[in-house]
């Protein structure tokens, strides 16, 4: 077969270029977002923090490995209180946690890759 007939098999990297360019932006800024540590505030005054995993078509963001960490030491539960690297108050460990869209006041990717 004459590779330049242009009907030479590729490998499907042709086919799967093709999909990925057909992916809406938003899907592919959340692709990039998958696995890296996020840092979510929230309504109540809590900052959760964990690993992003997932969001849904309703803006939920559901978090891996979450603890909570306060900015004020009057928020926080606990009256033995450790202050993070990043100047924040550590708070309870919470594990997988979904974070709905209406008690989100932002969230933001911590590591850069």
């Amino acid at each position: 077969m004459d590779p330049s007939d242009g009907d030479a098999h590729d490998g499907g990297k042709e086919e799967a270029r093709t999909e990925v360019e057909k992916e809406p932006t938003e899907l592919l800024v959340a692709r990039n977002m998958l696995h890296r540590r996020m840092k979510v505030e929230v309504t109540d005054g809590r900052i959760i923090v964990g690993i992003f995993e997932c969001i849904d078509k309703q803006g939920n963001i559901i978090l891996g490995n979450a603890v909570e960490r306060y900015r004020n030491a009057e928020l926080s539960p606990t009256k033995e209180l450790t202050v993070e690297e990043d100047g924040l108050i550590a708070g309870n460990t919470l594990g997988l946690v979904m974070i709905p869209k209406r008690h989100r006041i932002s969230a933001a990717i911590e590591d850069v890759i």
